[in-house]
């Protein structure tokens, strides 16, 4: 008898614990996860909070804002059903841009205000109707159990850099640090301007909302036999949509304002936005249609789903050809060719070693052009005067200012390599003529 009990260990409630940080990665892990959990909420809140001002400054004529619709309609219907509200949400997000204006041209109703940014409104309605379906259906809170760790990392990551960008635009300015200061950003982002000290906490929010869509895909769909249906259907549906109002704005220039009418109409028509505000954010949408679908073309086996894949493709390289993008369509194509030569010699070693080396030439190449930035100049001013061009300012004019930007960016590069200037202080620090020598950006 005594040599059974003698057997039987004692049960130290503090094991779990002792064995917990013990193990110092899943410790980590776990601390990174709660800490992304916890800042997402609180952007989430910040957004809903962020409502009080434009609903009390709303003027009569109207009867509610894009991003309080957003809001309100990706909550409720999250709270009932967190599939139908994640399927409802990418399906709206493609359009909520300039939707507010599309449905004035189409339907004549104009009583929606529109304000920028609606999408982060959709994103903090889903990922708080989706806590909000867990606690009335009883059930552990598996978004805090299960945020991704990864995304909580880079959460914290992008935090600190945002409290460093800030306290360093104060810093600049000669200005103090106050609460109320702070207050007032958080509760009025929509009037944060590009320049302004508190800028990069627009940035820190449009972050968080977008690992709290993360963050209720992968806990509500990672086990989900179809999960791939779920995300790229109502993606697919929207692609249809904006590029149909793509066709008709170039057609007849529908819903297109006065300057937009007259920028680079020519044989084909007037340019093309569907439910963006530029052409070149249309063209972006464009590319997920006419490059991103092949990887689900080749995922799918349904052939009901294949058929209507093989018809969005075609529809959104129309749509972004008529974008009058010339940069998103030139990069679709090279996207396009490497997918092509990917494919046909995808049983190939030597395929493998080729984007090796292609990679590595990239890298050399942008290291060349950080390190070398007057040979690169003169290299461009030569290019120019092939071309026809007198110097590199008329190239950088008939360009748009792009080589002015890209060597304005290496420069800030350079000085920074690592930790970069700052979240969200392009803008403002491009502003320095002596940092950038851009006249444009200055």
């Amino acid at each position: 008898m005594n040599e059974v009990v003698s057997t039987v260990s004692y049960h130290d409630p503090r094991a779990g614990k002792r064995n917990l940080t013990s193990r110092p990665w899943p410790f980590l892990k776990e601390c990174f996860a709660q800490t992304g959990f916890w800042l997402t909420l609180l952007t989430s809140l910040i957004v809903v909070l962020n409502q009080y001002e434009s609903v009390s400054s709303l003027d009569p004529f109207y009867r509610i804002t894009m991003p309080s619709l957003c809001l309100v309609f990706s909550f409720l219907v999250t709270v009932v059903n967190i599939r139908i509200g994640i399927i409802g949400c990418l399906f709206a997000l493609p359009l909520v841009p300039n939707l507010t204006w599309q449905i004035q041209v189409h339907f004549g109703y104009g009583r929606i205000a529109s304000l920028h940014n609606a999408g982060i409104d959709l994103m903090a309605g889903l990922f708080l109707g989706a806590i909000f379906h867990q606690v009335l259906s009883r059930k552990k809170l598996a978004l805090g159990r299960e945020f991704p760790w990864q995304a909580g990392l880079v959460m914290t990551f992008i935090s600190a850099s945002v409290i460093l960008a800030i306290f360093r635009n104060l810093h600049q300015t000669q200005s103090l640090f106050q609460w109320s200061s702070l207050f007032y950003n958080l509760t009025h982002l929509r009037s944060v301007g590009w320049h302004d000290d508190y800028r990069p906490l627009f940035d820190w929010i449009a972050y968080g909302c977008a690992f709290a869509l993360m963050a209720v895909l992968t806990t509500n769909l990672s086990s989900t036999p179809k999960r791939n249906d779920v995300v790229f259907i109502p993606i697919i549906l929207s692609l249809i949509i904006s590029a149909i109002v793509g066709f008709k704005q170039s057609k007849y220039g529908m819903g297109l304002s006065l300057e937009q009418i007259n920028f680079r109409f020519d044989q084909f028509g007037w340019i093309a936005l569907g439910f963006q505000h530029d052409i070149h954010a249309f063209a972006g949408v464009m590319l997920i249609g006419s490059i991103g679908l092949f990887g689900y073309l080749y995922y799918t086996k349904q052939l009901s789903t294949k058929l209507l894949i093989l018809t969005t493709i075609p529809l959104c390289w129309i749509a972004l050809f008529l974008s009058k993008s010339k940069s998103n369509f030139a990069l679709s194509v090279v996207c396009l060719m490497v997918i092509f030569v990917i494919w046909v010699f995808r049983h190939s070693r030597l395929t493998l070693h080729i984007l090796k080396g292609l990679l590595i030439a990239l890298i050399l190449l942008g290291v060349s052009a950080v390190i070398f930035q007057q040979t690169w100049i003169s290299i461009l001013t030569q290019f120019a005067q092939l071309v026809g061009l007198p110097d590199i300012e008329a190239l950088n004019v008939k360009l748009s200012y792009r080589p002015e930007v890209y060597l304005a960016a290496l420069k800030m590069f350079s000085l920074d390599p690592i930790l970069g200037l700052g979240q969200s202080e392009f803008y403002r620090q491009s502003a320095n003529h002596s940092l950038t020598n851009s006249y444009f950006l200055s």
